[in-house]
């Protein structure tokens, strides 16, 4: 008998390895077919192990495969993780400036760069980015805006995108920052004090 995969799967990273979805796959196949329902605006993970033939012992499962699916029932591509420490804040010339994180570890598929969505007051529109950030996996990133309009109340959304899987994340988590042309305040008080050697 030869060597066979076992697929397991389950909801939001809650593989279920009690129950295997399909079991004595041919090792040689380069597909297998499993029927399993996926509800509207569900995130799944699925692994695989390999069956030894003699004693039947398992592997160590796989690097997980996700599957997640939109609100209207269609399968999104895998996309990176959501990116993290999302902020805003002020900038000269009614101007404003993001700056975020991403963690890497663990993750499966790796960002190619980072989608900037601005909101303006008519929503977001998330077909279209605004701007986007190649990712660098050296640590934080920052984007500076154009000038907005003076006094106008933006939101902003970050997301991971990458051009392998076609992926984005679909975090919605939103930060807001009202444009200032005038700027952020000037330093005020500032005092030179002379020391002698």
């Amino acid at each position: 008998m030869a060597e066979t995969y076992n697929i397991y799967g389950g909801r939001d990273g809650d593989i279920d390895y009690d129950t295997p979805l399909a079991t004595g796959i041919a090792v040689a196949a380069a597909t297998a077919e499993i029927t399993i329902e996926l509800p509207a605006g569900s995130v799944w993970h699925f692994t695989r192990t390999q069956v030894a033939a003699d004693c039947s012992l398992e592997s160590e499962p796989s690097e997980p495969l996700i599957v997640q699916v939109a609100a209207g029932g269609t399968l999104l591509p895998q996309s990176p993780a959501e990116p993290i420490g999302l902020a805003a804040e002020i900038a000269a010339g009614g101007k404003v400036r993001l700056r975020w994180r991403y963690n890497p570890d663990g993750d499966t598929i790796k960002p190619t760069a980072f989608f900037v969505f601005i909101d303006d007051g008519a929503g977001f529109d998330f077909s279209t980015p605004d701007a986007s950030v190649t990712y660098n996996p050296t640590g934080g990133y920052n984007w500076l805006s154009d000038a907005l309009t003076d006094g106008v109340r933006y939101r902003f959304v970050v997301r991971s995108y990458s051009s392998v899987t076609g992926g984005v994340s679909q975090n919605t988590a939103a930060v807001a920052a009202v444009a200032d042309s005038s700027g952020p305040m000037a330093i005020s008080g500032l005092v030179a004090i002379v020391e002698d050697d």
